[in-house]
């Protein structure tokens, strides 16, 4: 049978039959059948003092799909749990669309907000084109990303910055930066701080130069260069101690020396082997010649 509503000039309906006598009645009414009806109704309240249930059998349950500017409000007075597609079926949750200054806004008192996926399911946040991904502020107490494996890929430069400074702790395993580009250290003081060795190995020839001050090595129990030394400025060995024999003094050399200019020693010559002078200079007074002695 068909549902009639009559309405008044206002628009108000004034005679509803079938449908309204069956919800108008005490206890559960079951209606049979296709009811059409259609009416404007300027106001319109369903309240139940029991359980209301809203489904459809042969089709789509649609809540203000007419292209109609009004707000839809779901649970916005009492202190009430609102659940949305969280029975124990495989659903499909969409919320809102990528048309215009489309929003969405998620707001929570204390109680936080909580974003879960069951077994192996993935959470994506993804601003798309040139919106900006932000998460925590200033005033937030701590922001953190914990997880198995932790990937930041970013397509330009990622930066880190931190008001406070910013730690990064391997703990018990390695800390490898990788890049087939420059790595650049900027800083007032830097400070390399090991509980065991430093090694640096470099594939090619390597600088550490000092723009202004003195570069200082200290080993506690000396400073070992294994290959060839090779000064370009003046050397200044500033220990007094003194050489008593040839594996004594400031300066001990296991192997021979070779000067291109002039030896100066302010102490005595000790020669324990033979000395060989090549001068070919002619002596002819006390003054002159190849080796000139002012002693015995």
């Amino acid at each position: 049978s068909d549902l009639n509503i009559a309405t008044n000039k206002s628009g108000i309906a004034t005679n509803v039959t079938d449908i309204a006598d069956a919800v108008m009645k005490t206890g559960v009414q079951t209606i049979t059948g296709t009811k059409t009806f259609s009416s404007t109704i300027i106001a319109s309240s369903i309240d139940s003092d029991g359980v209301l249930e809203l489904n459809s059998s042969a089709g789509a349950i649609s809540i203000g799909n007419d292209d109609i500017d009004q707000a839809i409000n779901i649970g916005t007075q009492g202190e009430r749990t609102v659940s949305i597609s969280n029975g124990a079926f495989a659903s499909t949750l969409n919320l809102g669309n990528v048309t215009g200054v489309t929003a969405v806004n998620l707001n929570s008192g204390s109680g936080g907000i909580t974003m879960t996926t069951g077994t192996d399911g993935a959470i994506s946040i993804d601003p798309n084109g040139s919106g900006n991904l932000t998460l925590g502020s200033a005033d937030n107490t701590s922001t953190s990303l914990s997880g198995n494996v932790i990937n930041i890929d970013a397509a330009g430069a990622l930066t880190l910055d931190g008001a406070a400074g910013v730690n990064i702790a391997g703990n018990a395993a390695e800390v490898d930066v990788t890049t087939t580009g420059a790595v650049d250290i900027n800083g007032a003081n830097i400070t390399v701080d090991a509980s065991a060795g430093i090694s640096l190995d470099a594939a090619a020839a390597s600088n550490v130069t000092t723009s202004v001050g003195a570069l200082t090595l200290n080993g506690a129990a000396g400073v070992d260069i294994t290959s060839t030394l090779d000064v370009t400025g003046d050397t200044n060995l500033n220990s007094t101690t003194t050489s008593t024999n040839s594996t004594t003094g400031a300066l001990v050399v296991d192997g021979g020396v070779g000067i291109a200019k002039n030896l100066n020693v302010g102490g005595t010559i000790d020669v324990t082997g033979d000395t060989n002078l090549n001068s070919t200079t002619n002596s002819i007074s006390s003054t002159t010649g190849a080796l000139i002695v002012d002693g015995g």
